[in-house]
C-alpha cells in the first residue's frame, strides 16, 4: 500500500485521537512544505491549533511520546506560515495564515515579540517542547520555511469516532488506521480503522471489523461484539440485507466484505460506493484536483507546476521586478532589499538612509541621496586620505593673503605690517 517510507519510524504512543480526529506527530526532518504535503498524502493536514484544548492534547501527545534518541526538546511544524510583508502587528496571528487558507482563532501561543526585520521573508512556524519543563510548553516559534526542524505535526480530522473494542480474552485490538499508525493503544478509532482481535484458541483465531461512518454521521463497527464467542459466523451473512454493501457483498471465511462495481470505490464507511476517486493513485506532489474523469496537479503560493505537470517549482518572482531596488530570490517566495545608504521601510519601499545621524563627519554632514558628504568649516579643508575629517588650511601659503606679513594659526590667519607702516581697514593692506 501507500504506507511506503511515511511509517517507517512510527510508534504506538505517536498519536492521539479526540472525538473529532487524531494528532500525531512525526519524528523526521523536513522542510515545512515538505513536512505539509506528508500530511496531506495521508488525508490530513499540518496540525491548526486554533483553541486551547487542541494544545492541551498536543501537550499530552507530546508527554507520551518517545521522544526519540534520548533528545529533551524538539521543535515541530504546525500549520502557520507567512509571505514577506503580510506582517501585521495588531492581529494574533501577526499576518500568519493557517494551511487552511484561514486566519481565525481563538488562541495564541507566541514565544516572543514579532521582529520587524523577520517580515521581509517568508516565515513558518515551530512548536517547541521541552520535556524537562512541567510548564510553558509548546511555544509558537517563527523560523525559515526551508529549515530541517526535528518533526512535524499532522492532524487527522474526522466526522466521529468509534468506541474502542473490548478484549474477549486473548489480547487487545490491534487497530491500523486510515493513516499507517498501526497501535493497540488508541482510545477512540477512526472511520476507515481496520481492528483485529485476537480469539482464544478454542474458537476461531482472529476477527477483523472495520469502523464506518453510517449516513447518520455516527461511527460503529461493521459488526457487534462478540466477535469469538459462539459458532463462527453465518457463511450466509450476504443474503440478509446484503450485508449491507451498496453494491456487491463477498463472504471470506467468518467474515464479509463489501466490493464496488467498475469506476467505483469504496466508501470511508466500508459499505457505501462512491465514483473511483482519480486521484488516489496520482502523481501529484503536492495537490491533486479532480476534474471530470480526470485530474491535475496544484501548487502552494509561489510555486508552480513543473514541465512535468506533477512536481512543484519555485516561481522566480523577481524577473517580475516586484521590488524597489534588489529582489532575491527564494524557495515559495521572494525577499526585498535596498542598495547602499538606503533602509526598507514596514512598507517594503526604499528610504535614504540619513548617515548624518550617526555623526560620521568631524564637523558637518550634508545628508544626500542613498549617501553623504562632509564640510569643513571656514579655515579648515578636508584631510585628502580621510575626507570626514578637517585639517587647518594655511592661508598664508597662499599668494596674496597678506600685503606684508602673514600669520597663521588653527583654523584663521592675521595680517600684520612692517615697522613704519599700518594696517588699513581692510585687515589686508598696509600704509
Amino acid at each position: 500500500g501507500p504506507s511506503s517510507a511515511l511509517d517507517l519510524d512510527l510508534r504506538e504512543t505517536d498519536a492521539l485521537c479526540t472525538d473529532d480526529g487524531c494528532f500525531m506527530v512525526h519524528f523526521q526532518r523536513k522542510t515545512f512544505l515538505e513536512s505539509w504535503r506528508s500530511c496531506k498524502d495521508n488525508g490530513g493536514n499540518l496540525a491548526i491549533i486554533k483553541r486551547k484544548e487542541d494544545a492541551g492534547t498536543i501537550g499530552r501527545l507530546f508527554a507520551s511520546a518517545d521522544l526519540r534518541h534520548s533528545r529533551t526538546k524538539v521543535q515541530a511544524w504546525i500549520g502557520l506560515q507567512r509571505h514577506p510583508r503580510q506582517c501585521s502587528a495588531t492581529l494574533p496571528l501577526r499576518g500568519f495564515s493557517w494551511t487552511t487558507g484561514d486566519q481565525d482563532t481563538d488562541y495564541t501561543n507566541w514565544q516572543g515579540e514579532d521582529s520587524p526585520g523577520a517580515c521581509l521573508a517568508p516565515r513558518c512556524v515551530v512548536v517547541e517542547y521541552d520535556a524537562q519543563k512541567r510548564s510553558d510548553n509548546l511555544k509558537w516559534v517563527d523560523g525559515p520555511c526551508v529549515a530541517h526542524t526535528d518533526g512535524y505535526l499532522c492532524h487527522y480530522a474526522y466526522g466521529g469516532m468509534c468506541p474502542t473494542l473490548r478484549s474477549e480474552g486473548a489480547g487487545k485490538a490491534l487497530y491500523v488506521t486510515p493513516f499507517h499508525l498501526r497501535s493497540t493503544l488508541l482510545t477512540l478509532v477512526p472511520p476507515g480503522t481496520v481492528a483485529t482481535l485476537p480469539c482464544p484458541s478454542d474458537t476461531e483465531r482472529e476477527s477483523s471489523v472495520l469502523c464506518t461512518l453510517r449516513d447518520d454521521g455516527l461511527a460503529r463497527w461493521s459488526r457487534d461484539q462478540p466477535f469469538c464467542s459462539g459458532p463462527p459466523v453465518s457463511r450466509h451473512w450476504c443474503q440478509v440485507d446484503n450485508g449491507g454493501c451498496e453494491h456487491f457483498c463477498r463472504a471470506a471465511g467468518v467474515n464479509f466484505y463489501c466490493e464496488c462495481a467498475e469506476g467505483y470505490q469504496l466508501a470511508g464507511n466500508g459499505q457505501n460506493c462512491e465514483p473511483l476517486d482519480v486521484c488516489k493513485e496520482s502523481p501529484c506532489k503536492f495537490e491533486c484536483l479532480p476534474i471530470s474523469d480526470s485530474y491535475r496537479c496544484a501548487c502552494p503560493d509561489g510555486y508552480m507546476l513543473a514541465p512535468d505537470e506533477h512536481d512543484c517549482m519555485d516561481v522566480d518572482e523577481c524577473l517580475q521586478s516586484p521590488c524597489e531596488h534588489l529582489c532575491v530570490n527564494s524557495p515559495g517566495s521572494f525577499e526585498c532589499r535596498c542598495r547602499e545608504g538606503y533602509l526598507l521601510d514596514e512598507d517594503g519601499a526604499c528610504e535614504d538612509a540619513d548617515e548624518c545621524m550617526a555623526n560620521p563627519c568631524e564637523h558637518a554632514c550634508e545628508n544626500t541621496a542613498g549617501s553623504h558628504v562632509c564640510h569643513c568649516e571656514l579655515g579648515f579643508s578636508p584631510i585628502p586620505e580621510d575626507p570626514s575629517r578637517c585639517q587647518d588650511t594655511d592661508e598664508c601659503r597662499m599668494a596674496g593673503t597678506c600685503q606684508q606679513i602673514c600669520v597663521n594659526f588653527e583654523g584663521s590667519f592675521q595680517c600684520y605690517c612692517e615697522e613704519g607702516h599700518r594696517l588699513l581697514p581692510d585687515m589686508y593692506s598696509c600704509e
